[in-house]
């Protein structure tokens, strides 16, 4: 597998071969968005690695201060879990760095729209629950003036 390494897993608690990731969270009060997903390069540090991420990151209009640790912190984890287990990305094995990246785009991409896609800030779950019952209303609300209007059912999802 491409971009693949011995590294340390804490969840299993011994060394794994696979894929490491450096995961960068911003935090505003109770609104806390991904900002980076990056494949860690051994050919740097992490240290350097996380420097170069926060050259990038925008300045506060306030006071702000920035966190750095090498383990994962409540807030990237609960990231993973929340988004794996919401949007089922737990099912899927990428074996390219370039697959990966875009894999991770797309997760944040659901991320950031479930947390101020709809116009309110709302934690990831209660954007996902929002966004979920949207898309449901709409269904119904489709079948709905498609049984009103006498479309047969063979025609739903067609054209």
């Amino acid at each position: 597998m491409e971009a693949t390494s011995d590294h340390m897993s804490h969840l299993k608690g011994r060394m794994d071969y696979g894929h490491q990731a450096i995961g960068v969270m911003l935090a505003c009060g109770e609104l806390v968005l991904n900002y980076a997903i990056l494949l860690y390069d051994k050919s740097q540090s992490k240290i350097d690695m996380v420097s170069s991420i926060a050259n990038t990151l925008p300045e506060p209009p306030n006071i702000g201060y920035l966190l750095c640790d090498s383990w994962y912190t409540c807030d990237v984890e609960v990231f993973f879990r929340t988004t794996k287990g919401k949007l089922a990305l737990d099912k899927y094995q990428l074996r390219s760095a370039t697959g990966i990246r875009r894999f991770w785009l797309l997760m944040s991409l659901t991320h950031f729209l479930c947390c101020v896609g709809s116009g309110v800030l709302r934690s990831f779950s209660e954007g996902y629950e929002y966004w979920q019952t949207l898309v449901l209303r709409n269904v119904v609300q489709h079948v709905y003036n498609c049984g009103k209007n006498g479309t047969p059912l063979a025609m739903l999802g067609k054209g």
